[in-house]
């Protein structure tokens, strides 16, 4: 009844009824185009936040001073008692800087341990629920499982492209944790080699 009622009065040869039809039709039809758009972007952000942001990191973190390596099976014994916790994963991290002959730029590193994704790095210690801290699934270039080898790491793919290094090229890691001298303080500092890039 209602498509027979709107036909008609589209139909009509009345010149005002018809215009006022068709511009009730046409911002119809602009309104439910502008709602998919949106909803589209909207649905594409959300997918891309949860895999770059929450792909790679834990959806809580807990960090403490006092927490270390010896203590943290404890607290990953509590958390896993949550019936709502997946996974847990001590982690250590910290702020360094990277270079290359061509670049450099500061940097957030995490050492990882490939098989049981547990991190070692250089300064803050602490736990996080997730379901992963190497992001794997993600590589792009390179082969992640030589991360075991002795002095190995992963970098992300602008990281990469920043300092202008690949698969297969070395970086220097300098750490602001060093130690003082009789000549001054003397940074750490340690060359690795870079097996995949995320």
């Amino acid at each position: 009844m209602s498509f027979y009622i709107a036909s008609r009065y589209f139909r009509t040869r009345r010149g005002m009824t018809r215009t006022t039809t068709t511009f009730a039709l046409m911002g119809i039809v602009l309104g439910v185009a502008a709602l998919v758009v949106v909803m589209s972007v909207m649905a594409g952000f959300r997918q891309e936040l949860m895999d770059r942001i929450l792909g790679i990191t834990g959806h809580v973190t807990i960090s403490s001073p006092q927490l270390s390596s010896e203590n943290a099976p404890k607290v990953m014994a509590n958390l896993l008692k949550n019936t709502n916790v997946v996974s847990v994963e001590p982690f250590v991290q910290g702020q360094a800087m990277i270079m290359t002959r061509v670049g450099a730029s500061g940097v957030l590193v995490r050492g990882i341990d490939v098989d049981a994704e547990i991190t070692h790095g250089l300064a803050t210690h602490g736990v996080t629920t997730s379901k992963g801290l190497l992001p794997l699934q993600k590589v792009v270039m390179g082969d992640a499982s030589k991360l075991n080898e002795p002095d190995t790491i992963m970098l992300g793919e602008d990281l990469a492209r920043k300092i202008r290094t690949t698969v297969g090229g070395t970086i220097t890691l300098v750490s602001p944790k060093g130690k003082t001298t009789p000549f001054g303080f003397v940074p750490r500092m340690r060359t690795y080699k870079v097996v995949a890039i995320f």
